[in-house]
C-alpha cells in the first residue's frame, strides 16, 4: 500500500502532462494558422518551431513549415523541413514532391531523382512524379530517358496537357523537331482553347526559321483567351529577338484582341515594340495610355521619357524621367535615359555614374557599356572624387588619358560580348586601334562591322584607314574607287582618295581629287590645307596662296571660314619666309574671328622672334580667356615671365599647365628648376622632375634640372652623374656645364671644374650664372 500511494502522484501528475503538452501544440497549430491568414510568416515559423519541438515526429507540421519556408523564399529551409515531412510521414507524396521540385532547381539531381522514385514506388502512373524524374532524367544529359518517361505519362493520362507539353519540348532538345510538332499538334487537339500548346508549337516554328508556319499556327488560335494574351506577349517578344519584327506586330495586335483595357504591363510592352522598331509616335500612345492606368509607376515614366528623348523631346524626356528616378532613384532605364541626356549635352561627368548604376542593375545591357566607354572618350573622368583612388589601385596614378582609354576598351569590349550584333562599339575599337597603331586588332572589329553592314560607309572607311596603316595603298585606292563609282559625288570620299594618293607620293592625282572634294564641298577646310601642304612641300608658294585666294572668294559669306583661309596664307607667307606679309593674314584673320585661336598663337609667336614680349603676352593671355586649358599658351607665358624675371608668374602657369595635364614632362622639369631656387620647396621639385624625367627620359634639360636638385641638397655624386648624363646628350648646353663645374668644384675636383665653367663661358659669355663662374675662375 505504501508502494502504492507513492506511485499514485507520479502517475497522476505523468498523465497530466501529457495532456498540458497537446493543449500546447494545439494552441501554438492554431496560433500559426491565424497567422499564416495574416500572412505573418515569420511569426508562422516560430509556432510551427514550437510544435515541432513538442512533437518532433509531427510529419503535418514539418510540412506546414515548409509551406511557411517557400512563402518566404527560403528555399534551403523548406527542403529541409519537406525532407522532414516526408521521413516522418512516408505516405505524404505532396512532401515527396515538393521537395523533389526544389532539388531540381538547385540541380540537385540525385535526391530529386530519389524523391519521384518514393512516390512512383506506390503510384506508378502519378504524373507530377513522372514529370519529376523526367527533369532528373533529362539533367542527367538522359534525354532518351526523359522522352520514354514523359511518353509513359501522356499514356497513362491522355487528357492531361502538361506531360505531353514537356515530352514536346524533350523532343525537340532531342533533334525530332517532326515529333515534337506532332505532339503540340495532339495538345491542340485535346484542348483547342488552351493558348499554351499554340504558343510553343509557335516557337517551335520560329526556331527552324518556318516564320509562314508560325503564322499559320497563330491565326489557328481563333479567338484568342483571356489567358492568352501573356503567352502571346512572350511569343512576339522572341520574334523580336530573332528581328521578326513584322510578324512581332501581328502577335500583339492578337493579343490586344483580348488584353484587358487595364492591362498596364502589356501596354508597356506594345509599346516598347514600337520604340525599338523606331515608330516612336505610336509607341508613344501606347505608353501615354499605359501611363493613364498607372500614373505613379516609374518603368511607365522611363519608357515615356526613353521615347521623347528618340523623338528629340529633351525637355519632355527630361521632366519625365525625373519624376521616375524620385519614386525609384535605382530604376535601370531610368537611369540609363537620364546618362543618355547627360550624354547628349556634353556632360559626361554626370553621366557616368548614371551609365554605372544601369550596369549595376543590368549587367546585361550592352548599349550602356557603350556608353560609359563614349563618356570615357570624351574625358568624363576628370573631377570625379574617385577617380584618383582606381588610378592608383590600377597603378595609372598620373596617366589620366592612357587610363579612361583603356577602361573605355574594356567597356567596349563588353557591349560587343553581349551583344555581337551592335555596329557602333565595333567602330569606335576599331578606330581606337588604329590611333594605336594596332592594326590586327582594328581588323578584327572592322571585319565583324562588315558582317554587320557591308556597305556601311564609316566602316569602309575604316578599312581603307587600316590599309593605309599596312602601306596598302593599291588596296585604299580599290576601296575609294569602288565607292565612288556606285557614290560619284561624296566628296569625303574624293578627300579619301587624294589622302591615298598623297601617301603613294603621286600629288598630281592628290591634288585632282582634292580639287574635285572642294568643288563638291567648297567648306572642307581640312581638304584645303592638304592642297596647300602638298604645294608646300613642292615650294611652290604662288600656287599654294592661289588657291587660298580662290578658295576664299568662294566662302566669303561664311566669317569663320574665311578667317581660317587667312590664317592659313599667313602660315603659306612664314613659310615663305615673308614675316611681313605673314602677320598681316594672322591680324586679318583675328580681326575676322577674334574667337579663332590659331592666328592669335602666330601672332604671339611672331612677336616672341620680334623681342616683343610684352605684345606676345597680350596674345596669349587672350588666347586663355577663349581656350582656358591651352597648354601651349601656358607654357609660352611661364617661359616669356621667366625670361623677364617674374618667376612668381612663370610659376603660377606652369602650374596651371599641370592642372590641364598633370603629367606634362616639360611643364613638370620648368616648375621644378624654378622651385629648386627656393630651399622650402626641393622636394615638391625633386618629385616634379622624377616625373618630367620618367616623361621624357632622353631630355638633357630635365636631367640637368635633376642634377642641379641633387646638387642643392649637397648631394654632389648624384649631381655630377645627372649632369654628365645630360651633357652626354646636348654637350653645348652652357647652364649644364656651369652647374656640372659647380658639381666638380664641391666635389673638390677643381681641375674639371674649370674646365667646365669655361666651357660654359665659352658657350654663352651671357648665361644665368656667368657672372659666379668668372668669379671662380678668378
Amino acid at each position: 500500500m505504501l508502494l502504492l500511494l507513492t506511485a499514485l502522484p507520479m502517475l497522476l501528475g505523468s498523465l497530466s502532462g501529457c495532456t498540458s503538452d497537446a493543449e500546447k501544440k494545439a494552441k501554438h497549430l492554431e496560433q500559426a494558422r491565424q497567422y499564416i491568414a495574416q500572412n505573418q510568416f515569420k511569426d508562422a515559423v516560430i509556432e510551427l518551431k514550437n510544435v515541432i519541438q513538442i512533437d518532433p515526429g509531427d510529419g503535418n507540421a514539418h510540412f506546414q513549415l515548409a509551406e511557411t519556408y517557400m512563402r518566404l523564399k527560403e528555399l534551403d529551409l523548406a527542403a529541409q523541413s519537406y525532407a522532414s515531412a516526408a521521413k516522418n510521414d512516408p505516405d505524404n507524396m505532396k512532401a515527396h514532391l515538393k521537395l523533389g521540385r526544389i532539388l531540381i532547381m538547385a540541380r540537385r539531381t540525385m535526391g530529386a531523382k530519389l524523391a519521384a522514385r518514393s512516390v512512383l514506388d506506390k503510384y506508378p502512373n502519378n504524373i507530377s512524379a513522372l514529370q519529376l524524374l523526367a527533369s532528373a532524367q533529362f539533367q542527367e544529359d538522359n534525354l532518351a530517358g526523359a522522352i520514354k518517361t514523359l511518353q509513359s505519362a501522356a499514356k497513362s493520362d491522355p487528357r492531361n496537357l502538361q506531360p505531353r507539353l514537356f515530352l514536346a519540348q524533350m523532343l525537340a532538345f532531342s533533334g525530332e523537331t517532326d515529333e515534337a510538332e506532332r505532339t503540340y499538334l495532339q495538345a491542340i487537339s485535346i484542348d483547342p482553347a488552351d493558348p499554351v500548346p499554340y504558343v510553343r508549337l509557335a516557337r517551335l516554328y520560329g526556331d527552324k526559321e518556318q516564320w509562314d508556319k508560325l503564322l499559320v499556327a497563330l491565326d489557328q488560335m481563333g479567338p484568342a483567351t483571356v489567358r492568352g494574351y501573356p503567352y502571346l506577349t512572350d511569343l512576339a517578344q522572341f520574334c523580336e529577338d530573332r528581328q521578326q519584327w513584322d510578324i512581332a506586330e501581328k502577335i500583339y495586335l492578337k493579343a490586344s484582341e483580348t488584353a484587358p483595357k487595364n492591362d498596364a504591363g502589356f501596354l508597356v510592352a506594345f509599346g516598347a515594340h514600337y520604340a525599338k522598331r523606331g515608330e516612336h509616335p505610336k509607341a508613344l500612345e501606347l505608353m501615354q495610355r499605359a501611363h493613364g492606368i498607372k500614373a505613379g509607376d516609374p518603368t511607365i515614366l522611363a519608357n515615356l521619357g526613353s521615347i521623347h528623348l528618340e523623338m528629340g523631346q529633351l525637355k519632355a524626356a527630361d521632366t519625365v524621367v525625373d519624376k521616375a528616378l524620385k519614386i525609384d532613384g535605382e530604376h535601370a532605364l531610368a537611369n540609363y535615359t537620364k546618362g543618355r541626356i547627360f550624354f547628349l549635352k556634353k556632360d559626361f561627368l554626370r553621366a557616368l555614374p548614371r551609365f554605372d548604376q544601369t550596369i549595376n542593375k543590368t549587367p546585361k545591357n550592352a548599349m550602356a557599356y557603350y556608353y560609359k566607354a563614349l563618356c570615357l572618350l570624351g574625358k568624363g573622368m576628370g573631377d570625379r572624387e574617385d577617380v584618383d583612388l582606381f588610378r592608383a589601385a590600377a597603378g595609372k596614378l598620373g596617366d589620366q588619358e592612357t587610363w579612361a582609354k583603356g577602361l573605355a576598351q574594356a567597356n567596349l569590349h563588353t557591349a560587343v560580348e553581349l551583344d555581337p550584333n551592335l555596329l557602333e562599339p565595333r567602330l569606335v575599337l576599331a578606330e581606337l586601334y588604329l590611333e594605336e597603331k594596332e592594326p590586327e586588332k582594328a581588323r578584327k572589329q572592322i571585319e565583324g562591322a562588315l558582317k554587320l553592314a557591308p556597305g556601311f560607309l564609316k566602316t569602309v572607311a575604316l578599312l581603307g584607314s587600316l590599309k593605309l596603316m599596312e602601306k596598302d595603298f593599291k588596296g585604299a585606292e580599290e576601296i575609294c574607287k569602288k565607292v565612288l563609282e556606285k557614290k560619284p559625288d561624296l566628296s569625303m570620299w574624293h578627300a579619301r582618295l587624294g589622302i591615298v594618293y598623297s601617301a603613294m607620293n603621286r600629288p598630281a592625282e592628290a591634288l585632282a581629287a582634292y580639287r574635285r572634294a572642294l568643288e563638291l564641298d567648297p567648306f572642307r577646310f581640312a581638304v584645303l590645307k592638304s592642297m596647300v601642304n602638298i604645294h608646300l612641300n613642292q615650294r611652290n608658294f604662288k600656287a599654294a596662296l592661289n588657291i587660298c585666294v580662290e578658295q576664299k572668294e568662294i566662302v566669303r559669306k561664311n566669317k569663320a571660314l574665311a578667317a581660317q583661309i587667312e590664317n592659313l596664307e599667313g602660315t603659306i607667307n612664314l613659310a615663305k619666309g615673308d614675316e611681313k606679309a605673314a602677320v598681316r593674314h594672322f591680324s586679318k584673320a583675328k580681326a575676322e574671328a577674334p574667337k579663332l585661336v590659331k592666328p592669335r598663337i602666330a601672332l604671339a609667336e611672331a612677336y616672341v622672334r620680334k623681342g616683343d614680349l610684352e605684345a606676345a603676352v597680350i596674345e596669349y593671355e587672350d588666347v586663355l580667356e577663349i581656350k582656358s586649358d591651352h597648354l601651349p599658351a601656358c607654357m609660352a607665358l611661364g617661359y616669356i615671365y621667366y625670361k623677364q624675371g617674374d618667376k612668381k608668374k612663370a610659376e603660377k602657369f606652369y602650374r596651371r599647365a599641370l592642372t590641364i595635364k598633370s603629367d606634362h614632362g616639360q611643364a613638370a622639369n620648368n616648375l621644378a628648376f624654378l622651385l629648386s631656387e627656393r630651399d622650402d620647396k626641393l622636394r615638391e621639385a625633386y618629385l616634379l622632375a622624377q616625373m618630367a624625367e620618367k616623361q621624357m627620359p632622353r631630355n638633357a634639360g630635365v636631367k640637368d634640372t635633376l642634377g642641379w636638385l641633387y646638387y642643392r641638397v649637397r648631394d654632389y655624386p648624384q649631381a655630377i652623374t645627372k649632369l654628365r648624363a645630360s651633357l652626354s646628350i646636348n654637350p653645348d648646353d652652357a647652364l649644364a656645364n656651369y652647374h656640372i663645374g659647380l658639381a666638380y668644384y664641391q666635389h673638390k675636383q677643381f681641375k674639371k671644374a674649370r674646365a667646365h665653367l669655361e666651357r660654359a663661358l665659352e658657350l654663352d659669355p651671357s648665361f644665368e650664372g656667368a657672372s659666379d663662374a668668372r668669379k671662380l675662375l678668378d
